[in-house]
């Protein structure tokens, strides 16, 4: 007959299992910061690459069909539109100053795409500049216009995330170029 202090203990005892859960809470305490500030981090990263991508569409679109294609955006949203430059597409900007003065009649539809940036991402101007017109065109060069009319010779539109990380984009007119810059603006 064997006694009951030689068998050998099954399962866990109530301090083992608080001991393990404790070290669980602990690893989860340090980790959960850590994912949050990748999780910014990764939506920052897929507006930069959205927004890029969706520029260099425009100005494929508009050197194969042959017309402007204008991106507007408001700043301290996340709210973007892309359409061809026409009065069907943007009467709301007929008889603007920088506003379309052709008709899209004719034409197939074309590239339309109205969105959102990810969740958290806003437009930013890193130069407290008013939305800027910006016009993708057939010849594969950008037409930037200021609110004033005034053509510009590049656009520096920033996407920033819920907190205060930013990233820049250019769009150069000569060229119709699309770059992510480096920059790093005191007090931002």
């Amino acid at each position: 007959m064997t006694s009951s202090a030689s068998r050998p203990r099954v399962g866990f005892t109530l301090m083992e299992v608080i001991l393990v859960l404790a070290i669980i809470v602990l690893v989860a305490a340090v980790a959960i910061p850590s994912f949050q500030a990748w999780s910014y981090g990764y939506r920052l990263q897929q507006g930069v690459d959205t927004l890029r991508t969706l520029w260099i569409k425009a100005r494929t679109a508009a050197m194969e069909e042959g017309r402007p294609y204008r991106f507007q955006y408001i700043l301290g949203t996340g709210s973007y539109r892309l359409a061809p430059d026409d009065v069907e597409n943007w009467p709301e900007l007929a008889g603007d100053v920088t506003g379309p003065n052709v008709s899209g009649l004719g034409y197939p539809m074309g590239l339309q795409v109205q969105g959102e940036l990810p969740i958290g991402v806003t437009f930013l101007s890193p130069f407290n500049e008013p939305e800027m017109a910006l016009l993708f065109q057939p010849d594969g060069t950008a037409r930037i216009y200021g609110p004033d009319g005034a053509e510009r010779p590049d656009l520096i539109l920033g996407l920033v995330d819920s907190q205060g990380n930013a990233r820049y984009l250019q769009v150069r007119a000569l060229t119709g170029g699309v770059s992510v810059l480096n920059l790093n603006f005191a007090g931002w």
